[in-house]
Order: structure tokens, then C-alpha cells, then sequence
């Protein structure tokens, strides 16, 4: 039979497993996040360029028809 000492030591090397085991779910979580984040980041990026794009196509589009509908 363990003694209490015993007891007392395998107790604590659970909880030491179990702290462990949530930090490491923590610091995991947390780079999960960060890695979302940075893709959010890009793809925000990517949508502002691709408007940017937009609107110079737009306004080349316009001023094209502009000078080809112009009368001399």
C-alpha cells in the first residue's frame, strides 16, 4: 500500500502534468490566433489592392470613353 508521502507525490506530478498540458493548449491557442490574424491581415491587404485596382481601371475606362466620345 502507498504511503502518504507516495500519495502526495503522484498528486503533484498530476497537477504538474495537468498545469503543463493547459499551458501548452494555451501557448497552441495562442499561436493559432496570431497565425489567423496575420492571414486576416493579408487577405484585408489583397482586397484593398484589388479595389485600388478597380478604381484605376474604372477611371481609365471612363476617361477613355470620354475622349472617344468627345467631338472635335
Amino acid at each position: 500500500m502507498p504511503t502518504a508521502t507516495e500519495i502526495a507525490y503522484h498528486a503533484a506530478r498530476e497537477q504538474a502534468c495537468r498545469d503543463n498540458a493547459a499551458r501548452t493548449a494555451d501557448e497552441d491557442a495562442a499561436s493559432r490566433h496570431h497565425a489567423l490574424a496575420e492571414l486576416h491581415a493579408a487577405r484585408r491587404r489583397e482586397l484593398e489592392e484589388g479595389k485600388e485596382e478597380e478604381e484605376e481601371e474604372e477611371v481609365a475606362m471612363a476617361s477613355h470613353h470620354r475622349s472617344n466620345t468627345a467631338r472635335p
